[in-house]
């Protein structure tokens, strides 16, 4: 069966605990008891003699000697010994060297036998014995004539020692009922004086023996009575006159200490005075600088706060702003270009226009190289001018080779400079990337705020932190997102634009026709297509730079009533104001059909609502961010978005932070160490992708 007993303390503190406490207390105790030691800590047997330690209590321990180094003299000024529930299975021999020993307590052990060196201990008052295994006594027992208080109960002890009727001092003395013979049970009973009376009866112990033994230190040489009275009348003026002067000498002495003690406690009320007030003078610094510390840290909360709020508020900024359709103001692409694809309508004209001046220039052909015959056939020296006419053919095709590769290499080039060009004017484009900025700005912010507030300890929540920084890394990616598919929607447009060049290239000398009949004067033009009608909404509309446009697409007056906002654009009506107000025009004239009010293609006060608040939007956060709360501008470049913050990289602590650490949000190195590290060295959260800022 298993029993599960209690835990004990570890005996080494313990120990050391009581140890320091012998050590400062000004009590004669050294107590070391309950402590479960096996053997006494070196260097106990020299502190009992350096803080004069008289009494010492190893009680409830388990011991099986005293000493350990070999000096039990350090312990001879010991008067009390408390070894009690102990492993002792024989009387320390360390005890006979304490002659000065009056309590011995040695219960509860296992100590068998009682050497004869107890005499030894002639000052011993009270000795306890009980519970031990002890058979029989010493005869030099009966010598310890001090010993007032004996306990042999729980021993099988059969007799006792006649000799322990010299023991005429002894008071208390219990003995074990059950094992004990000798003396007798009724005269165990009849008490203590019985027991001594029938021991010395006994042992034949006389009374003389007894006033010999107890007068035995005390007895000396006695003097003649005669001779000292006459010697004590030879020098009793010598005594008086000794004793006036020791007098004398005594009230001097306690005149000089009551001065002294009256300057010590002169001395005494003033060092009060002085330490009370270097104490008053020492609290109010302390005050003070408690005051300054309480300010300095409310304005650290404040600032912590200011920056939550800034984050907050750009983070309902930029939500707001996700929500919001904003019209995207794109570059004119091919279908607002004069150059377009041409209807069967318009190139069966075209073609019939050309076929005429065709013909013509036939006929001049025709004419032009029946003149070059007759100059060859009347040329005598055909052989010599082949060759030269030959080389300088040959040399221009070469330059024509040549430039036509420069010219597709130059094509290439202007392609790209125009896709890049198309990129920086998308105002799109644009408007995402400078919320990026806002963004990183802001998590810069963050992070600055974060590290100050770690090292200043001050009392703001790290989960507060911790949510802005995600609601901003969520923002950051999806402005991310937003800007990659804005990018390959204008690379598509630039290939799609690529492609529809390509298909409309059988058509180009159409165009180039057209482009020629479009600039035609105006005086020269004998008959215009747009009717009257159409001119007058257009004028009315202040549109009149776009009549080419209608003019050209051939815009009947039943085409222009069912013009929509989008059919606009494709003429190339690219502003938005002209187009809003050629839809007013159209709805305020009288022969427009009124079935088309159902749905107008106008814009609705909703966009035109969207589209002033988008502008409120970028107003505030221009606002926000150029006011002394927030230290970032959305459209400065990023030098000045890193100035307000103190970009160190915390490892490095040379370069600056560039890099954002994916999912947590910080922002705490540079390129370089940021790849040397797989997780934040701020939250060690695991790093799973790195964003440089821009």
């Amino acid at each position: 069966m298993l029993v599960f007993s209690r835990k004990k303390s570890k005996p080494s503190k313990k120990a050391e605990l009581k140890l320091h406490i012998a050590q400062e207390s000004r009590e004669p105790v050294y107590d070391l008891s309950e402590c479960e030691l096996e053997q006494l800590p070196k260097g106990v047997e020299a502190q009992m003699k350096y803080f004069n330690k008289t009494i010492l209590k190893l009680h409830t321990n388990l011991l099986q000697s005293i000493c350990n180094t070999g000096k039990p003299a350090d312990l001879a000024h010991i008067i009390h010994l408390d070894l009690h529930s102990n492993k002792f299975r024989q009387f320390p021999p360390e005890i006979f060297s304490m002659t000065l020993l009056q309590v011995l307590d040695l219960s509860h052990n296992e100590i068998k036998t009682v050497p004869d060196q107890i005499c030894q201990l002639r000052s011993l008052h009270k000795f306890n014995l009980r519970d031990n295994q002890i058979h029989s006594l010493p005869t030099k027992f009966g010598d310890l004539r001090s010993l007032e208080d004996l306990d042999l109960d729980g021993n099988p002890l059969s007799c006792l020692p006649v000799e322990m009727g010299r023991l005429i001092n002894l008071k208390q003395l219990s003995l074990p009922s059950t094992s004990l013979t000798f003396p007798p049970q009724d005269i165990c009973k009849a008490g203590v004086l019985a027991i001594i009376l029938y021991l010395r009866k006994a042992g034949k112990i006389l009374d003389d023996e007894l006033e010999l033994a107890e007068t035995k230190i005390s007895t000396g040489q006695d003097y003649d009575t005669s001779s000292s009275a006459i010697e004590n009348q030879g020098f009793c003026d010598f005594g008086l006159n000794r004793r006036s002067d020791l007098h004398r000498k005594v009230e001097e002495e306690l005149n000089a200490h009551a001065e002294l003690a009256k300057r010590v406690a002169k001395t005494r009320v003033s060092s009060v005075k002085k330490l009370a007030q270097e104490e008053h003078v020492m609290q109010n610094e302390l005050l003070f600088l408690q005051k300054k510390r309480d300010e300095k840290r409310k304005e650290l909360v404040n600032s912590l706060r200011g920056t939550l709020d800034h984050a907050d508020n750009l983070i309902k900024l930029l939500q707001k702003r996700q929500q919001i359709t904003v019209e995207d103001i794109d570059l004119p692409s091919l279908d607002s270009l004069p150059y377009f694809t041409l209807s069967d309508e318009n190139r069966q004209k075209i073609l019939e226009s050309m076929n005429d001046i065709l013909v013509a220039s036939e006929t001049a052909m025709m004419r032009h190289r029946d003149i070059k015959k007759n100059i060859a056939m009347t040329n005598s020296n055909p052989d010599d001018v082949n060759p030269a006419i030959q080389s300088v053919l040959n040399s221009r095709q070469a330059n024509q080779a040549k430039l036509a590769a420069q010219f597709a290499i130059e094509e290439r080039e202007q392609m790209k400079a125009f896709e890049c060009l198309q990129q920086e004017h998308d105002l799109r484009r644009r408007q995402i990337i400078g919320d990026i900025r806002l963004i990183e700005a802001e998590l810069c912010r963050l992070t600055q705020a974060e590290q100050e507030r770690k090292a200043t300890q001050a009392a703001a929540s790290t989960t507060d932190f911790s949510e802005r920084r995600k609601d901003l890394v969520r923002l950051l990616a999806e402005l991310r997102k937003q800007k990659k598919l804005r990018e390959s929607e204008l690379h598509k447009r630039l290939v799609e634009m690529e492609e529809q060049k390509a298909r409309d290239q059988s058509d180009y000398w159409l165009v180039q026709y057209q482009r020629l009949i479009d600039r035609k004067p105006a005086v020269l033009n004998e008959e215009s297509f747009l009717s009257d009608e159409i001119r007058e909404v257009l004028v009315t509309a202040g549109a009149e730079n776009y009549l080419p446009n209608f003019e050209y697409h051939r815009i009947t007056p039943d085409q222009f009533s069912a013009l929509t906002d989008e059919d606009l654009i494709r003429i190339g009506v690219s502003a938005v104001g002209v187009r809003k107000s050629i839809l007013e025009a159209i709805v305020a004239h009288g022969k427009i059909q009124k079935d088309w009010m159902v749905e107008p293609s106008a814009p609705s006060k909703s966009s035109v609502i969207v589209e002033k608040e988008s502008d409120e939007i970028k107003g505030e956060i221009i606002n926000e961010s150029s006011s002394p709360e927030a230290g970032t501008k959305p459209s400065a470049p990023p030098a000045d978005i890193v100035a307000h913050f103190e970009a160190e990289c915390c490892i490095c602590q040379n370069a600056q932070c560039s890099i954002i650490f994916l999912p947590c949000g910080h922002v705490c190195c540079c390129v370089t160490c940021s790849a040397k590290v797989s997780q934040c060295p701020l939250c060690r959260v695991i790093v799973q992708q790195r964003v440089q800022l821009s």
